[in-house]
C-alpha cells in the first residue's frame, strides 16, 4: 500500500510522542535545549513535525517522531499547558526507507550540510545517494515542500540520469565522489565509534577502516577505549587500516573475528607516522565575513595556511617593535594580518 499522508496538520499530544529508534542526529542538550525552549515559549512551534502512527503493545495509538524531535524535547521539558500539544504532520504506511528519508532530508533542509557532524553527513549522503539510485527523488521532492527553510535544498540540485550517482550528490554537497565514498562508509561505523570521530578522537581515514569491522568487533574496540584512561591505546590511519586487514583474514580464513587481546596488541603500537594530519570543521558563520560565497574549499584551506605561513614567519620580530610603541587595541592583530598580506608595512595601517 503506498503512504499516505493525512490531510491537515493535526494537533497531538506530546504524551503520544515516542522517539524514533536509531535516530542519526544528534539531539539538543543545554544551552541549545535551552534556546529552543525559549523560541518555543515566545512564538510557539512554527513548523510541525512529521511523525508515523504505529500501535503500542498495549493496543493504543502512538506516533513515532521521524522530523522534529528536538521540537517534541523543548515542549515536554517546558512543562507548560500552551504546548502539551504540538502540530504533526501525520505519514501512514511508509517503508523503512521513506522513513529514514524523512528523517536525513528534513535535518538536511532545517539545519544546513556544514552545520551537521562529520557521521552526521555520512548518513545524510548515504540515504541521499540511495534515494537517487532507487530513482525516489520524487519523495526527496516532498519532503523538501514539507519544510519551512531559507536554505538551498540540496533535493533542488538533482542531476541527470547519465550521471554517476555519487558524482551527483559530490557536486551538491561540494565534495568529490571519492571523499562522498568515504563519509558514507562512516555511517557503518556503530554509535559509539561515530561519536569518538565527532569528537575528533578518530580521525576521518582511520575512521573508514574501522567501519570495515564487524558490528562485535566495533563494540569490543569501543571498550577496550572506555577502559582507556591512561590513554595506552592509538587509533591513528595506520593502526585502523591494521584491525581492518587482520579482521578481513581472520574472516577469510577461520570465519572468527578480532579478539579482544588482538586489537589491544594492534591499537598499542606507537605513532610512528611523521606527519601531524589536522582535520577542522568550519561553520559558515565563522568564515563568511572573509570569503566570497563562491569560495571553493581548495582556496579557503589555501588562504587559511598563507595567513599561518605569514603569521608565523613574519610578526614575531615585528611584534617586539609593536608592543614597544603601543598596547594593541581590539581588532589590530586582524588589521596587522591583513596587512602583511597585501605586503603594506603593519605600522603604517595602524597609523603608528
Amino acid at each position: 500500500m503506498p503512504f499516505r499522508k493525512t490531510d491537515r496538520i493535526k494537533e497531538l499530544s506530546i504524551n503520544d510522542l515516542v522517539q524514533s529508534e536509531n535516530h542519526p542526529f544528534n539531539i539538543y542538550a543545554d544551552d541549545r535545549l535551552k534556546e529552543m525552549m525559549r523560541s518555543i515559549s515566545q512564538i510557539g512551534v512554527r513548523v510541525p513535525i512529521i511523525v508515523q502512527p504505529f500501535e503500542d503493545t498495549d493496543g493504543t495509538q502512538k506516533y513515532r517522531i521521524l522530523s522534529g524531535h528536538n521540537r517534541a524535547n523543548a515542549c515536554k521539558a517546558l512543562n507548560d499547558i500552551r504546548f502539551e500539544k504540538i502540530p504533526a504532520i501525520i505519514y501512514e504506511n511508509l517503508t523503512d526507507e521513506e522513513a529514514m528519508l524523512i528523517v536525513t532530508e528534513t535535518n538536511l533542509h532545517q539545519r544546513s550540510f556544514n552545520d551537521l557532524t562529520i557521521c552526521e553527513r555520512g548518513v545524510v549522503l548515504k540515504y541521499h545517494l540511495e534515494a537517487i539510485k532507487n530513482k525516489r527523488t520524487d519523495f526527496v521532492e516532498k519532503i523538501k515542500k514539507l519544510t519551512d527553510t531559507n536554505e538551498e535544498s540540496a533535493a533542488s540540485l538533482i542531476g541527470t540520469d547519465g550521471e554517476r550517482s555519487n558524482k551527483r550528490v559530490g557536486a551538491m554537497f561540494d565534495m568529490s565522489p571519492t571523499n562522498v565514498a568515504r563519509h558514507i562508509r562512516l555511517a557503518e561505523l556503530s554509535k559509539d565509534l561515530q561519536k569518538r570521530v565527532d569528537y575528533g578522537e578518530i580521525g576521518l581515514y582511520a575512521g573508514v577502516s574501522l567501519s570495515y569491522l564487524s558490528a562485535d568487533e566495533q563494540n569490543i574496540l569501543h571498550e577496550i577505549l572506555k577502559a582507556d584512561t591512561n590513554k595506552k591505546y592509538l587509533i591513528n590511519r595506520e593502526n585502523a587500516e591494521a584491525l581492518r586487514k587482520t579482521s578481513e583474514d581472520k574472516k577469510n580464513k577461520e570465519d572468527a573475528i578480532l579478539t579482544k587481546d588482538e586489537i589491544i596488541q594492534i591499537i598499542s603500537k606507537e605513532d610512528n607516522s611523521a606527519e601531524i594530519k589536522i582535520s577542522l570543521r568550519i561553520g559558515n558563520e565563522d568564515y563568511k565575513n572573509y570569503f566570497p560565497n563562491n569560495a571553493k574549499s581548495k582556496e579557503i584551506a589555501s588562504d587559511i595556511i598563507e595567513s599561518i605561513r605569514l603569521v608565523k614567519e613574519t610578526i614575531p620580530g615585528m611584534v617586539q617593535e609593536f608592543d614597544k610603541i603601543k598596547k594593541p587595541a581590539p581588532g589590530d592583530i586582524e588589521i596587522f594580518i591583513i596587512a602583511l598580506k597585501k605586503e603594506i608595512d603593519p605600522m603604517n595601517v595602524l597609523n603608528i
